[in-house]
């Protein structure tokens, strides 16, 4: 009996791409040459596209008038957002905090300029930095979101909104504030030629 189950079903699971194949039927053994091939190049490209990516570290957000126990979670909802455009790598929370081991992290707390910021870039050994302040001033809450270039060691992009009401509303300001801030990073077109 066993025999015969395993003959008529068979299930496939590439652990590295998520992707889960079940073939069963009469008809195993041609949709499994039709099947076999497309998810060997998917599974090989996708530790490729993965390496392609570049490196974001998210670095914890720093508040102001807000409730320091609420610092983390806002932290991971920018994280969320940054990895949900998919075009990063993204280091954030306890994995930047063991790279970067005490010491480093005792530097951080006094590190507000670009040049200090790309030297714990470096150490985490990613391509950029986002750095975020948020703060409330009355009933209005501040989002400040940098992106800094490591390799060149400056502000690359910048975003600064202001929100008024509930924690809510502050959610929707940074997923808003994320985009436009890689949006801001993107390289300008360069300008079309021009025939004579």
């Amino acid at each position: 009996d066993r025999r015969r189950f395993l003959a008529l079903t068979h299930s496939f699971l590439l652990r590295d791409t998520g992707i889960f194949i079940h073939v069963s039927s009469a008809s195993e053994r041609t949709m499994r040459q039709i099947l076999i091939l497309p998810v060997t190049v998917l599974a090989l490209s996708a530790p490729i596209a993965h390496a392609s990516k570049p490196r974001v570290a998210v670095l914890g957000v720093q508040t102001s008038g807000i409730d320091p126990a609420s610092a983390p979670l806002l932290t991971e909802v920018l994280t969320v957002e940054i990895d949900r455009l998919g075009r990063f790598r993204v280091v954030a929370g306890s994995d930047v905090q063991a790279m970067l081991g005490f010491e480093k992290q005792k530097d951080l707390l006094g590190c507000n300029d670009a040049a200090c910021i790309a030297e714990i870039g470096g150490a985490l050994g990613v391509e950029k930095i986002v750095v975020s302040h948020i703060g409330l001033l009355g009933s209005t809450y501040v989002v400040n979101i940098k992106l800094i270039d490591i390799q060149k060691v400056e502000t690359q992009a910048r975003v600064y909104e202001s929100v008024k009401g509930e924690m809510d509303n502050l959610l929707g300001s940074i997923r808003a504030s994320v985009h436009t801030l890689f949006a801001n990073a993107e390289p300008a077109p360069l300008p079309a030629a021009v025939t004579v």
